[in-house]
């Protein structure tokens, strides 16, 4: 994912459910309708990377991910990233050179 690309690729929510319906579709999974809050779609998304197998990895990368803002239009708190991943699953990001100013990093 590269965040800004788009509307809906800069708020934070809208590339959560992207990310988890791009999975339930790449395992087969039905696409459902997804819940509204970050701490339910967390819970999907750390289902979903769990599915990862040595024969299936899973890997995600966001670029920019500082540019990701909330429902508010503030900086998001990455609520949705989960605090501990499965073996053979791994999520990328990547910070803009502005990050240092505008993140606690």
């Amino acid at each position: 994912r590269f965040v800004g690309f788009s509307e809906d690729s800069m708020n934070a929510r809208r590339v959560v459910r992207s990310i988890i319906r791009q999975l339930r579709a790449a395992f087969g999974k039905k696409v459902a309708d997804l819940p509204h809050e970050m701490a339910e779609l967390r819970a999907i998304l750390e289902d979903l990377l769990m599915m990862a197998r040595q024969q299936e990895l899973i890997a995600i990368t966001i670029d920019a991910v500082d540019n990701l803002e909330s429902d508010l239009g503030v900086l998001p708190n990455f609520e949705w990233l989960p605090r501990l991943l499965p073996p053979f699953s791994s999520i990328m990001c990547s910070l803009t050179t502005s990050a240092q100013t505008t993140l606690n990093v």
